[in-house]
Formats: C-alpha cells, structure tokens, sequence
C-alpha cells in the first residue's frame, strides 16, 4: 500500500540510489553533499565495529562507516567504487558504495511500506520501498544514531 499525503495530492520526491553488493537503496537526496572516488581511509583506535576510520575532507576528519556492517548485511567484501558524504541533522559521515549512484525523481505516493520482517539492523532505518519495474529498491532514513 503506497504512503500518502492528502487525497488526491502527490509531491514529487528526489533520492540518491545506490547499491551494496546487489541490493539497491536509496536516501533523500538532500542529505547527499558529495560523491567522491575511495578516499584513504585513517583508523581510528577503539571504534565500534562499523566504523572504518576518518578520511581527511578537506581539513576535516569526517567518520567513515561501514553501510554494510550497520546495517547487518552480510555481502562480499569488495572495495566501494565511490564514496558519499552525507549530512544527518548537523553530523557529516561518509559510507562506501558498490556502484556510480543514480539521481532518482518519483511521485512520493508511489513510495511502498517496508516490510515488516526486514532485520532489526535495517528495520530502524527503513521507511519505505521504491518499486520501479522489475527493481525493489529500499528507501533508508539515516539518523545521527547510525554512527553508535
């Protein structure tokens, strides 16, 4: 059943599409300030599991994540071909991604429910489902929690 506003009413929405490993998912573009090549990654001593390190962004060490370790998914490890940074409420990190990402502009009632069976990992995080012909991809809502 698609999420909708009032009758009749249908904004148009963009988002940021990406893939880990061969499931796509996508976030508010909004929230996308770059996309860079793989960036050197510095660790950082006592971090939780999920966190890579810090990548120096201009002057700025920026938190560098895991996206698939956070949200459990258990995918071949494979260097990321791109890297984004995003800003969650203030607090800039940057994840890994396995393709080029796509700009993507929907009429936000064709937003689906996400599934009530996903895992917990995931489950905080997703607020939806995009389908697109034979694509199902997994609308996520990043919170400043994502990096405890």
């Amino acid at each position: 059943m698609p999420i909708s506003g009032a009758a009749g009413e249908a904004s148009l929405k963009r988002f940021f599409v990406f893939k880990l490993g061969d499931d796509e998912f996508a976030i508010d573009i909004s929230i996308v300030k770059e996309v860079h090549l793989p960036l050197e990654v510095f660790p950082v001593p006592c971090a939780p599991h999920f966190i890579l390190g810090v990548a120096n962004l201009r002057g700025r060490a920026v938190p560098v994540i895991d996206l698939k370790e956070r949200l459990g998914l258990r995918l071949q490890e494979r260097e990321p071909s791109r890297m984004v940074v995003v800003e969650v409420d203030g607090c800039e990190f940057i994840f890994g991604i396995d393709s080029h990402g796509e700009d993507l502009l929907i009429q936000e009632n064709e937003i689906l429910q996400s599934p009530p069976n996903l895992p917990d990992e995931i489950q905080q995080y997703a607020v939806g489902v995009i389908s697109i012909g034979e694509r199902a991809i997994l609308l996520l809502e990043f919170q400043p929690s994502l990096l405890r």
